[in-house]
């Protein structure tokens, strides 16, 4: 009898053993991105959701794994013209409200990821709100960026009025996935190095970054972008707003940059596009071989507690 349980217990160990290196050779090492560079009906979530609806369908027939919206997309982002002052208030829901409900069960139902760029109610402060980019996958939310960086006052002659509405957000997180660990930013936060750094280090292997960005800022994108990329050896999935909003035109300009810098995909300039690309994640490995920005930088901890210090004015 005992030598009979030992070769059961045998047998279960093998299996188990099998059964998890068969899991770890189907690990997701490539999968597509569907960028939707679509343009949103403003203030109307319910056609903004249609619209979303619509693009991912397609993005599933696609091949996409995950689809990605812009900034403010559920409801336009000319909704913060400055001039309104309740309208956001109105249109902003709970992370658990309607919108990403609806949004849940299309994720579930296909198989997919979804990055919805919308405002979003605080869940501690009664009438605070967010700028944020909601990730939803097939088994329920997956997690929440709040931007952190509100562009308030002129920026290349465009008056931006973010900060009149909402709160910042306060940390940046990686999102572990079956698709790999993934980073969320949003819009002018790509401008700053410290927050794709942050992620990097945290373990992205893709930071997408939704936007709102207006024509005037289409060449300071341009560069920036593939910096973001390469210094940090990361696929950079941008997604852009690509028509006129109350009088504002952004320049769509929707792309994936591989972790060398390289394009992988890039949607039209100023008019609606879906653009679909590959991510593939020993492209990040190849990249961080080459490229030592990551190791690298722990040699010097002390140098960048620098970062972290306030400099005053003198009296």
């Amino acid at each position: 009898m005992e030598r009979k349980r030992i070769i059961v217990s045998l047998i279960v160990v093998c299996l188990l053993l099998v059964f998890q290196g068969v899991g770890k050779a189907n690990a997701v090492e490539q999968y597509k991105v569907a960028l939707a560079q679509s343009s949103p009906v403003l203030g109307d979530k319910n056609a903004n959701l249609k619209i979303a609806l619509r693009e991912i369908r397609k993005a599933k027939k696609a091949g996409a794994k995950i689809v990605v919206f812009p900034e403010m997309f559920l409801t336009g982002y000319m909704v913060l013209d400055g001039k309104d002052t309740s309208t956001v208030f109105a249109l902003a829901e709970p992370v658990n409200g309607p919108a990403v409900k609806k949004l849940e069960k299309e994720a579930k139902k296909d198989n997919i990821y979804i990055v919805m760029g919308m405002p979003l109610k605080s869940s501690v402060l009664r009438g605070v709100i967010y700028n944020a980019a909601v990730f939803i996958g097939p088994k329920g939310v997956v997690g929440i960026h709040r931007k952190i960086g509100l562009p308030t006052g002129p920026f290349f002659n465009t008056w931006f009025y973010e900060g009149n509405y909402f709160k910042p957000g306060e940390r940046t997180d990686v999102f572990n996935t079956e698709l790999g660990r993934i980073g969320l930013m949003i819009c002018y936060e790509s401008w700053w190095p410290e927050i794709p750094r942050i992620l990097a280090v945290k373990g992205a292997d893709l930071i997408i970054c939704i936007s709102a960005g207006p024509a005037v800022t289409e060449k300071g994108f341009d560069l920036v972008l593939p910096v973001r990329a390469i210094e940090n050896s990361v696929y950079v999935a941008y997604v852009n707003l690509p028509d006129v909003e109350k009088g504002v035109k952004f320049f769509g300009g929707s792309r994936i940059i591989a972790p060398s810098g390289a394009p992988v995909v890039a949607a039209q300039k100023y008019h609606e596009d879906l653009a679909v690309g590959t991510v593939n994640l020993k492209n990040v490995e190849k990249a961080r071989a080459l490229y030592h920005n990551l190791r690298d930088r722990s040699v010097f901890p002390d140098l960048f507690k620098d970062l972290c210090k306030r400099y005053p004015d003198k009296p």
